[in-house]
């Protein structure tokens, strides 16, 4: 089974999504928090306005809104249907990583040979779960379609993982 990079750009729209478990939506990069306080400030008082999908320039604020409010309670039961015990504690950090990188930072860089994946190869079933399930689940989450290699459009594996060509 083919398949290929994500031409969406979902992957430069991953950058800020690891404050989900921020205290505030105000928090940036970490390279950008100064103090461990600045990360945990109080929410505002005034309501954030969040899109029906993931679009880029969304302040900070509706980015992590929209996390919290669409992509973990669409993708926790998609996670621990898979594996209920490795994803009891479903959230942020199981994509971001514990200092709230991006994913493509923080989880595993996949290898591209030939045009294909070699995850495929290596470890079949998680490859094709991914595929199957987190894809669609993640695109639908964030408003896209799955990546489609005849359009070269959507959401795919390059949206959360770094792609390494051999």
């Amino acid at each position: 089974m083919r398949f290929v990079l994500s031409c969406f750009s979902i992957l430069a729209a991953t950058t800020s999504l690891w404050a989900c478990t921020s205290g505030t939506p105000e928090a940036e990069a970490p390279s950008a928090v100064t103090s461990p306080a600045a990360a945990t400030a109080e929410v505002p008082a005034e309501p954030v306005s969040i899109p029906d999908s993931w679009q880029e320039g969304m302040t900070s604020q509706q980015q992590i809104a929209f996390m919290k409010e669409r992509v973990i309670p669409a993708m926790t039961p998609v996670f621990q249907a898979y594996d209920k015990a490795e994803y009891a504690e479903f959230g942020c950090a199981t994509c971001h990583g514990p200092e709230y990188k991006t994913p493509t930072e923080y989880l595993p860089a996949l290898t591209m040979k030939n045009g294909q994946l070699v995850a495929f190869e290596e470890d079949p079933e998680v490859a094709k779960w991914m595929a199957e399930k987190v894809v669609p689940a993640m695109a639908q989450a964030l408003g896209t379609t799955p990546y489609n290699p005849e359009t070269q459009q959507g959401f795919g594996c390059g949206g959360c993982h770094a792609i390494e060509q051999e």
